[in-house]
């Protein structure tokens, strides 16, 4: 048992990169119909993380985390934008490479705002080695993060006020001397808030705040189109 705990400390510590929120700006497009556009964002915050397996649950609070990423978006269709995204999330000094996909669809306009949905998929994969009370190995990490969110977007000539409610999932699995430990979010609906401002032609800036019972963090992203 002993062991066992001491492993899900090791979890806790290492894997909690994973639950990092990731900036998601307007739940609109901001984009034409075959129009590109690029995204350089950060993300900054705190996390609870919970992991469990061979009867032990753990969670480590208030953990620190950054995100740091670019991201190429593409105009598919009218109220359609799809995207690919390219990564980092850091935790204590230790920096793991991320990938994803996502997407915003339109809505249409009610009551003077523009409504819009969007998804976006975080994947992260990697190998580290490591040393704690004793114990020493590799550890396999596999995990992805979803988020889902709506909402309306008030608009004028050079700015907009965006937000609404999301939902945070996180699945995954550690794999280390022979063991699998599950790794999931504590809470899953939040809410975002966050404004957008029009700092030179076909150049935006975002600045947003999320929130989940258990995380939060604020974000800072630059949107350009071309």
């Amino acid at each position: 048992m002993k062991t066992v705990k001491v492993l899900a400390l090791v979890i806790l510590v290492w894997s909690s990169q994973a639950m990092a929120l990731s900036p998601m700006g307007p739940p609109i497009p901001n984009i034409d119909v075959g129009q590109y556009g690029i995204d350089f964002g950060y993300g900054y915050g705190e996390v609870d993380v919970k992991a469990s397996g061979y009867g032990v649950s753990a969670t480590l609070s208030g953990v620190d985390f950054s995100t740091i990423f670019a991201q190429l978006n593409y105009g598919i269709a009218e109220n359609w934008q799809g995207s690919f995204r390219l990564g980092t999330a850091e935790i204590e000094g230790d920096s793991d490479f991320t990938w994803g996909l996502g997407t915003k669809v339109g809505l249409g306009e009610h009551y003077g705002l523009d409504w819009g949905a969007l998804f976006q998929i975080n994947w992260f994969d990697n190998e580290e080695a490591f040393t704690v009370d004793g114990y020493s190995g590799i550890m396999d990490f596999e995990a992805y993060e979803i988020q889902l969110a709506l909402g309306p977007t008030y608009k004028t000539d050079n700015f907009s006020i965006y937000g609404g409610p999301f939902l945070h999932f996180i699945e995954g699995d550690l794999e280390l001397l022979g063991l699998t430990f599950d790794l999931e979010q504590e809470s899953v609906i939040g809410g975002y808030v966050g404004i957008s401002t029009e700092i030179a032609e076909n150049t935006d800036l975002n600045l947003e705040f999320q929130a989940t019972g258990n995380a939060q963090t604020i974000g800072l992203k630059l949107a350009w189109r071309f």
